[in-house]
């Protein structure tokens, strides 16, 4: 093994609803993989990050009994600042570094699967799950039509980037720099540097390390509660498309990235193929996201004549922040 060392991070914010479920599956998934990979020495470091409900009671409570080595942090507001203080607290300095949100739940063999697919591909930088949307409760519309999105991404619009749900770094020296912070265009809240892990990290290693560096492993699963309602759907996509321009004015040189290998495509030559039932179904989801797409970019066009200032683009999905194992 290359690496006997995994340091596993859980920004929280807020999951009180969902934390008793997340640990549990987290719990299962560290016996197996240390069932099977009996040399890896494992850390958890559980990070709360600007929580006002009782997440830290629940961690200590749940967490500090049913999984080893387990350590709470506290760090400033802000994911990519829990994400950091995670880098920068661990013991392990030469680990491995897996950040897992914990609104979702774990497939039994995640980890495992993340961890092996790593070791066995020694070009590939950073590994991350595959993402499937909860069926152990009645859906309603929105969740359906994103079911659909999920299931024919692959044919219509592959992912090139990386989510951020669960995921695994070969080497956390990238976190451990400065971010960049800026007190240029004030309207955007440069100062506060960049927000959102997954965005910021695929960029920086596409531009870095290549195209081929970051890899799905579809066999590692997490499942997720989507949003419930247009509402939340539609926080979800303005965080996404405000964090993108935030970006684009602290990073300039990753511009080329987001414009050439991740600006959205739609295939829609695979739909000539496919079931005509698939092309009505997802008719849907494409309307609204577009529709809510462009509600965003006229914010976006305010801000960036100085109509308006950013405003906080992490606002909390609450109908994802739930969920029973």
């Amino acid at each position: 093994m290359e690496n006997n060392f995994l340091t596993i991070g859980i920004p929280i914010r807020n999951e009180e609803k969902n934390l008793e479920s997340f640990i549990k599956s987290l719990s299962t998934a560290i016996n197996i993989l240390c069932h099977t990979l009996p040399k890896l020495k494992i850390e958890v470091l559980f990070c709360i990050n600007n929580t006002t409900d009782n997440s830290k009671d629940i961690v200590r409570k749940i967490a500090f009994e049913n999984i080893s080595n387990v350590s709470l942090i506290e760090s400033e507001p802000g994911k990519m600042n829990a994400i950091t203080k995670i880098a920068h607290t661990r013991l392990f300095k030469d680990s491995m570094n897996c950040f897992i949100d914990a609104d979702i739940i774990l497939e039994k063999n995640c980890l495992l699967n993340l961890v092996q697919d790593l070791l066995d591909h020694k070009n590939i930088f950073l590994v991350y799950s595959s993402v499937h949307p909860n069926q152990n409760e009645r859906q309603g519309f929105m969740q359906k039509i994103q079911k659909t999105h999920y299931n024919l991404r692959e044919h219509i619009n592959a992912r090139k980037y990386f989510h951020g749900r669960a995921y695994i770094i070969r080497s956390s020296e990238i976190l451990e720099r400065n971010l960049r912070l800026s007190n240029k265009h004030p309207n955007w809240g440069l100062i506060k540097g960049p927000y959102v892990d997954d965005i910021y990290l695929s960029r920086v290693i596409f531009h870095e390390y290549g195209p081929k560096s970051i890899r799905e492993v579809t066999r590692a699963k997490v499942f997720f509660f989507p949003p419930k309602n247009i509402k939340d759907f539609y926080l979800g996509q303005r965080r996404l498309l405000l964090e993108i321009e935030r970006l684009n004015l602290l990073y300039p040189e990753h511009v080329y990235i987001q414009k050439k290998y991740f600006k959205k495509k739609i295939n829609w030559s695979y739909f000539l193929y496919a079931k005509l039932s698939d092309f009505f179904k997802y008719l849907p989801y494409f309307f609204i996201e577009e529709g809510t797409r462009l509600l965003i970019r006229f914010e976006i066009l305010l801000i960036s004549i100085g109509i308006i200032k950013i405003k906080s683009i992490w606002n909390p999905l609450k109908t994802t922040k739930y969920g029973k194992y």
